[in-house]
């Protein structure tokens, strides 16, 4: 009910002294109460520096997740062709004079192989740590990040052919088909072989996927499902370093 004010509704000998209709107190009405149980939050999406996210911009983080990929992953193969080289190196001084065993040959060419990759990926790319914590003013172009995938692909099919020639003449070793070779060697090639290839296969699975999405880039507007949870500072290194 609303409040009256004091005197009103009183025959006139009972209202108090002073009491002046006009100026009365006007009856207090209170907001209607929202029907609903509590108050809703409307949470708004934090839209990055720069403006809206266009689906250019999604697709620049998507290259650019790529990009940070390679960086890993040449890293981790280059590495690995590296260990494999010491490890030829080191057994070579073991081996019999009768053992003519091709490892030392097959890892330098697997090692040139990644040197070459991780050397690429750093100059087209800027894959490297420096790259990464201070990225350069100029974008790397559609063209680029094409051509970029091809040569992933040429040195993946490369890479794989070598871990096999390596892991094949490592099982020739160990059954003696080399000569009189120490086991060790053998060992050793056989498990730098069959690590490679995985590394090798793995890589080429991710850049056929990405040269399939590659072609279809044009024809593909990416939803903004995943949006508010990329924070803004990912957005923006991706529109600063890739150009879509």
């Amino acid at each position: 009910p609303h409040q009256q004010p004091m005197g009103a509704g009183m025959a006139p000998h009972q209202q108090p002294m002073g009491y002046n209709p006009a100026t009365a107190m006007a009856p207090v009405t209170q907001p209607p109460m929202d029907q609903g149980i509590g108050i809703r939050l409307q949470q708004v999406p934090q839209v990055p520096q720069g403006g809206a996210v266009s689906s250019e911009d999604r697709w620049a983080l998507l290259w650019t997740i790529l990009k940070l990929y390679y960086c890993v992953d040449a890293t981790g193969a280059f590495i690995l062709a590296l260990f494999g080289l010491i490890a030829s190196l080191v057994t070579r001084g073991d081996q019999d004079p009768g053992c003519s065993t091709p490892y030392l040959a097959i890892s330098v060419l697997i090692f040139l192989t990644r040197l070459m990759d991780f050397a690429h990926g750093a100059a087209s790319l800027c894959c490297c740590c420096c790259c990464i914590a201070s990225p350069p003013e100029s974008q790397q172009s559609k063209d680029t990040i094409g051509r970029s995938i091809k040569i992933n692909i040429t040195v993946c099919i490369t890479q794989m052919v070598l871990s096999v020639a390596q892991l094949g003449t490592g099982a020739a070793g160990l059954l003696g088909a080399l000569g009189d070779c120490p086991s060790l060697g053998p060992t050793l090639a056989v498990v730098f072989g069959a690590l490679l290839f995985i590394n090798a296969g793995e890589e080429l699975y991710v850049w056929g996927c990405a040269w399939l999405i590659y072609k279809e880039q044009d024809k593909i507007q990416l939803p903004g499902w995943v949006d508010g949870w990329i924070p803004g500072f990912a957005w923006e290194y991706a529109r600063r370093t890739t150009r879509t």
